[in-house]
């Protein structure tokens, strides 16, 4: 917004004010775009590098060594919907769904567990911890 057109045209005519207002306002100006730059900067979907970082070490989960800032955005994301998770086999569904978008989950009843398509990432032990004696078979 062109905030000089809101002063009276009688003080926009005088030089040294619209000087020291343009001088002001340009100033408000980058603060109003610092201001909308902030939620890109704090959001694990948007943010890269040093800031997905520091996304992650607030949440005490460091990058692994290696991890491309792709595969890292999955993982944070998928340890804050277990972080959320309440852990009931009726919301496993969704979890994974949240998880994975179009995988699907399959309890074979004999202690192993079908995945079927895995996208993000092709290890799930590392995102979703397993029960002792539960083996995931990703297909």
């Amino acid at each position: 917004m062109d905030y000089m057109t809101l002063f009276p045209s009688a003080s926009r005519s005088l030089p040294r004010f619209s000087a020291l207002a343009g001088a002001i306002l340009s100033q408000v100006n980058d603060l109003l775009a610092v201001i909308a730059a902030l939620p890109a900067a704090f959001s694990v979907s948007e943010a890269v590098g040093i800031q997905l970082d520091a996304i992650g070490a607030s949440f005490m989960l460091p990058r692994p060594d290696g991890m491309s800032d792709a595969d890292y955005r999955t993982y944070l994301s998928a340890r804050l919907v277990l972080f959320t998770w309440d852990g009931s086999n009726d919301s496993a569904q969704m979890l994974l769904a949240r998880l994975f978008p179009g995988s699907t989950l399959c309890d074979n009843c004999d202690g192993t567990v079908t995945v079927h398509p895995v996208s993000a990432l092709q290890s799930v032990q590392k995102i979703c911890p397993l029960p002792a004696g539960v083996r995931a078979i990703i297909s």
